[in-house]
């Protein structure tokens, strides 16, 4: 959300597909709102973390996270390759 409404202050008229139309992303826009934004939202790994502990620390106070490492239990990853 904090990178949406950075780029909403830069690029106000700018819509989602002019973003992609345009190739903003590429072109090291999206790097300097990165040095603006401060990024505050924590990260987990997921096998850090039981569920409990998870709801007491995150959910329970509506706080965001980034959890990682969730889907390393699913059969999919052993059986795809990036081939």
């Amino acid at each position: 959300r904090r990178i949406q409404r950075a780029k909403r202050r830069e690029y106000p008229r700018r819509s989602a597909e002019d973003w992609t139309r345009e190739q903003y992303a590429r072109s090291g826009l999206i790097n300097e709102l990165r040095q603006i934004v401060p990024d505050t939202v924590a990260r987990i790994d997921a096998s850090d973390l039981t569920c409990n502990e998870f709801i007491e620390r995150f959910e329970s106070k509506g706080l965001p996270v980034v959890a990682s490492g969730l889907q390393s239990s699913w059969p999919a990853h052993t059986c795809w390759k990036l081939e």
